[in-house]
């Protein structure tokens, strides 16, 4: 009797240990956890969307709606690291003063150092309003090509163009020099292209480079009328 009793024990503890077994085999895997190392955050990171910043010397300054004006330098002065500027107008150009007097603020921006300015450097000007009975201040400032190698003056003598792109052949006023400017329609005009006529003196403002063809060509960034000195 308590032989049998044994025997029905130890069948009861094999059974149960089965179960068990059973029930690990057959329960649900648990995903493993991500990995939290470090590289494996960085990695996952955004890359940086910093903008490059480009330095004021390696380009064109421009300031959209501020006014303008270019004219050799015929007088600077420095204070405080303030720079003052004299500016004179050239033959042909009219920027509604025949010179200006402007000076630096803590914010003007120029693709030039303003210590290594030298009399008779041509400048184009950006600027604001007037403060405090000074003069204007410079919101930015380009060193152009000199006035005598970008500007240049002459009479009309034959216009030639299809839609907004042409060539205008002029007359040198100082030299009787013959010249043909090609322009486009990145060219600003201030005249009425249509009513030129032969004759007609302008000034234009170009790229500063002539080809070496008879006649020479170059670009014309503005035509304006020519204002007499």
């Amino acid at each position: 009797m308590k032989l049998m009793s044994l025997i029905l024990l130890a069948c009861l503890l094999v059974g149960t240990a089965g179960c068990n077994q059973q029930d690990k085999q057959t329960s649900p895997l648990l995903p493993s956890p991500p990995d939290p190392s470090p590289a494996a955050l960085l990695s996952a990171a955004p890359e940086s969307s910093q903008p490059e910043v480009s330095h004021p010397e390696d380009e064109y300054l421009s300031v959209m709606d501020a006014p303008i004006y270019r004219g050799a330098v015929t007088a600077v002065s420095e204070k405080d690291g303030v720079y003052e500027l004299r500016l004179e107008q050239v033959e042909g150009t009219d920027f509604g003063y025949p010179s200006f007097i402007m000076h630096t603020g803590e914010n003007t921006q120029a693709n030039f150092s303003f210590a290594d300015l030298e009399l008779g450097d041509y400048l184009e000007v950006y600027y604001g309003e007037r403060n405090d009975g000074l003069p204007p201040v410079i919101i930015a400032a380009n060193k152009l090509p000199p006035a005598a190698d970008c500007v240049f003056n002459g009479e009309l003598t034959a216009l030639e163009h299809q839609g907004q792109e042409g060539r205008l052949e002029m007359t040198s006023l100082s030299n009787g020099e013959v010249v043909h400017f090609n322009f486009d329609d990145t060219t600003q005009f201030y005249v009425d292209m249509e009513n030129l006529k032969t004759g007609d003196k302008l000034n234009i403002y170009h790229r500063g480079t002539l080809t070496k063809r008879v006649p020479p060509e170059g670009f014309a960034l503005e035509v304006r009328p020519y204002t007499a000195p």
